[in-house]
C-alpha cells in the first residue's frame, strides 16, 4: 500500500500538495509570476501564470469540497504540517497458542505450516467445529492489554488473557489480538493474526442397555459414536476400559453413575517412542459425552449361559437360564424367535437367518422382587450380511470410524478400495477401523470376516461419498478502497458483513470484485449447487486497513544548484519506511534520516524545477 506525495522545487516556484496543513506566507524568489498545480499519484507538475491562480487536482474520492473528481481545486495558500517522527516501539516476541495442539489429516487443511509469532501478519491454526478451544498469548505480561476480534466463533470475553472460543460449524475462521502497555507509560503497540482452519471433529455418542438398573445387574454400553479412532471409558466407579465397545458392566453398590466416553480423532498422528519403536498416537478433534447411570438397591434378575456361550451363527439355537425364583418369568428376545421354554426359568431361542436387528435376550424381574427391572444381554450372532455402520458422506480430508459387531473369536479384515485414503490404524482385525479420506469420489469400504470355531462368515461393503470442501479464496489483509477479487469453488450466493463492503461484480457466480471500508469482515459464499459439496457454505474472515494519512513534505520550496537541503514527511503509521525520489532535474539524495528514512538530505543540480517525490511503503 502506497501513498505518495510531491514537491516541485526550482526558481519562482511554490510547494503544491492536496492533504495536510497549511503553509503561511510563502514567497517566490523572483519575478512571481508562476505557480503550479499538482497531480497526486502521477506526480505531474507544470507551472502556470500566477493570474491563472494556482490549482490543485483532486485525485483522491470521497472528500469534500468538489475533491474526488479529477476537476482543480482554487488555492492562494499552500499547506504542509509539522514534522511527526514517531520512535519504534520496543516489543516482546509475542506468540499464541492453544492450549492443545491439533494437528489435521492430510487435505483438510491447504495451507503452509503455522508459524504464530507478533508480527502482525497472518498464519494458521487448526481447531475443531463446535469444540471451545483456549488461547494464550505469550508473554502473559499482567501490565498489557489484550484486546480479541474473532470470526467465525463466539468467544468468551474480548478482552484479557487468555480466552476461550467456542468455534462454529464453517471452515474458518481468524483471530486478532492486539497487545498494548500504552495505558501505563510503556511503548510497545503490536497485534498477531491468526488464520484458524477449522475441520470435523467425532460426533461421542453411546446406548446403555438400561439407565436405571439393579445393583450386580450388567449394563451393556454401545458406542454408536461418529468419527473418532481412540475411545476411553469412565464408568464412574474407577473403573474404565480402552475399547471400543466394553464387555457388559455392573455396579455392586447402589448410587448414580456418571458414564463418561472420550472419543478422539487420529487427525494426522504424532510419532512418540515406543517400547517396540514409533507409536502414532492421535492429535485430531476430541469430543466426549456423558450419561449417568442409576443403581437401586436389590439384586435384579440375572441371565446364565453355558460354559462354552460366544458367537453362533445364523439360523443355529441358544439356550439361557436364571436362577431367580419366580412364579412366572417374562422373556423377550429380539433377532430371533423362543422356540421352547416361554414362561419357564430357561428358554431356547432360534436366530434368523439374516441379520434385521441386534441380537439380545431380555428377563424381566419377577412382580415380588426387592428391586423391579430388567437384564439385557446381547448375543453374538454372526450373519452373512451383518451391516457396516459408519459415516456415508464426509468431506475430503476427514475421517470416519465404520464398525462391526464384536463378536468373540472373530477375525475381521478391512479394505477400501477408490481414491486416495489411509488407514489410522495398524491393525485392521478389529471391530472397528478409522479412515481418511483424502481425495473426493466415491469410495466402498469393504469388511470380510470369519469364525473358524463357529464354522460361519460374512462380507459387507458399504459405498462411502467423499465430497469437495467448498471454500474462498482471496487475500486476508487488504487496503482500504482497493477492488480485490474473492474466487469460491463454484457459484455462489455472496455476502460480507458487517455493512460497510461494496460488491462491485460477480454476484452468483464463483468470483466477485469487491472493495473495504476500513475494519474486520466475513465474506460468506453460499454454493447454487448445495449438493455438490461437504459444506453448505464457505466464509473467509479479512481485515481491512486504513491508508496512511502523510504530511505534506517540509522544506524549502526554492533552491540553488550544488546548495544540500533537508526534508522530511510524517505520517500516522509508524514502522514502515519512506521512499524518496528527485526528478525533473538532476539531483542526489545524499542521506536518509530517521527511523522510516522519514527525513533526507537533497543536493540539486543542473537547471530546475526539480520535484521531490515521498511515498510510504506499508506492508499488509
Amino acid at each position: 500500500m502506497r501513498i505518495k506525495f510531491t514537491l516541485l522545487i526550482g526558481l519562482s516556484i511554490i510547494l503544491s500538495n492536496v492533504f495536510g496543513g497549511v503553509l503561511l506566507n510563502s514567497t517566490n524568489t523572483s519575478n512571481n509570476n508562476y505557480s503550479v498545480w499538482s497531480h497526486i499519484g502521477t506526480a505531474v507538475i507544470s507551472e502556470y501564470p500566477i493570474a491563472e491562480k494556482a490549482q490543485i487536482f483532486d485525485a483522491f474520492p470521497g472528500f469534500p469540497n468538489g475533491m474526488g473528481n479529477g476537476n482543480p481545486i482554487e488555492s492562494n495558500r499552500l499547506g504542509f504540517s509539522d514534522n511527526l517522527n514517531l520512535p519504534k516501539a520496543c516489543c516482546p516476541e509475542f506468540i499464541l497458542k492453544d492450549a492443545v495442539e491439533i494437528c489435521p489429516p492430510e487435505g483438510a487443511c491447504s495451507r503452509t505450516s503455522p508459524d504464530p509469532v507478533g508480527n502482525g501478519k497472518a498464519h494458521g491454526l487448526t481447531a475443531c467445529k463446535s469444540i471451545a478451544h483456549t488461547y494464550t498469548v505469550y508473554p502473559n505480561d499482567p501490565s498489557f492489554t489484550y484486546t480479541w476480534t474473532v470470526t467465525g466463533g463466539t468467544p468468551t470475553s474480548f478482552t484479557g488473557n487468555p480466552i476461550t472460543i467456542t468455534w462454529g460449524t464453517g471452515n474458518t475462521g481468524s483471530i486478532k489480538v492486539v497487545m498494548s502497555n500504552l495505558a501505563v507509560g510503556g511503548s510497545c503497540l503490536d497485534s498477531i493474526t491468526e488464520d484458524i482452519c477449522l475441520i470435523d471433529g467425532p460426533n461421542a455418542n453411546f446406548t446403555a442397555s438400561a439407565l436405571t438398573v439393579c445393583k450386580n445387574t450388567p449394563v451393556q454400553f454401545t458406542n454408536t459414536s461418529l468419527g473418532g479412532s481412540v475411545y476411553h471409558w469412565d464408568f464412574g466407579d474407577g473403573t474404565t476400559s480402552n475399547l471400543a465397545n466394553p464387555p457388559a458392566h455392573s455396579y455392586s453398590v447402589p448410587a448414580s453413575y456418571t458414564v463418561v466416553l472420550t472419543v478422539t480423532d487420529m487427525g494426522a498422528g504424532q510419532l512418540v517412542p515406543g517400547t517396540q519403536g514409533e507409536l502414532k498416537v492421535p492429535c485430531g478433534c476430541i469430543d466426549t459425552i456423558s450419561k449417568v447411570i442409576v443403581v437401586t438397591s436389590g439384586d435384579g434378575p440375572s441371565i446364565d449361559t453355558d460354559c462354552c456361550f460366544g458367537t453362533v451363527c445364523a439360523g443355529d439355537t441358544s439356550s439361557f437360564c436364571t436362577s431367580m425364583t419366580c412364579g412366572t418369568f417374562s422373556w423377550s428376545v429380539t433377532g430371533g424367535t423362543i422356540i421352547s421354554g416361554l414362561g419357564t426359568s430357561c428358554i431356547k431361542v432360534k436366530w434368523f437367518s439374516t441379520y434385521s436387528v441386534p441380537t439380545t435376550v431380555t428377563l424381566q424381574s419377577c412382580p415380588t422382587s426387592t428391586c423391579s427391572g430388567a437384564t439385557t444381554l446381547n448375543v453374538p450372532v454372526l450373519y452373512p450380511n451383518l451391516p457396516i455402520s459408519g459415516p456415508t458422506t464426509l468431506c475430503v480430508g476427514a475421517s470416519g470410524t465404520y464398525t462391526l459387531p464384536w463378536l468373540p473369536g472373530t477375525y475381521y479384515k478391512w479394505g477400501v478400495t477408490g481414491g486416495l485414503y489411509s488407514f489410522n490404524k495398524v491393525n485392521r482385525n478389529s471391530t472397528n477401523v478409522n479412515v481418511t479420506f483424502n481425495t473426493p469420489g466415491s469410495f466402498w469400504v469393504k469388511c470380510e470376516y470369519n469364525n473358524p470355531l463357529a464354522g460361519c462368515n460374512g462380507v459387507d461393503s458399504l459405498q462411502v461419498n467423499v465430497l469437495p470442501v467448498f471454500s474462498i479464496s482471496g487475500d486476508k489483509t487488504v487496503c482500504e478502497g482497493n477492488p480485490i477479487t474473492y474466487t469460491a469453488s463454484g457459484n455462489a450466493n455472496w455476502t460480507i458483513t458487517p455493512a460497510g463492503p461494496t460488491i462491485l461484480s460477480g454476484n452468483g457466480t464463483s468470483s466477485i470484485v469487491a472493495t473495504f471500508t476500513p475494519g474486520t469482515f466475513t465474506i460468506t459464499a453460499t454454493p447454487i449447487n448445495a449438493a455438490a459439496y461437504c459444506n453448505p457454505f464457505a466464509t473467509l474472515s479479512l481485515e481491512s486497513v486504513a491508508r496512511p494519512i502523510l504530511s505534506n513534505i517540509i522544506g524549502a520550496d526554492s533552491a540553488c544548484a550544488g546548495k544540500k537541503l533537508i526534508y522530511s514527511i510524517s505520517s500516522n503509521v509508524s514502522g514502515s519506511s519512506f521512499v524518496w525520489t528527485i526528478s525533473g532535474g538532476t539531483g542526489t539524495i545524499n542521506s536518509q534520516m530517521g527511523a522510516d528514512n522519514d527525513s533526507i538530505v537533497a543536493e540539486f543540480s543542473g537547471v530546475g524545477p526539480w520535484v521531490v517525490s515521498v511515498y510510504q511503503d506499508v506492508e499488509i
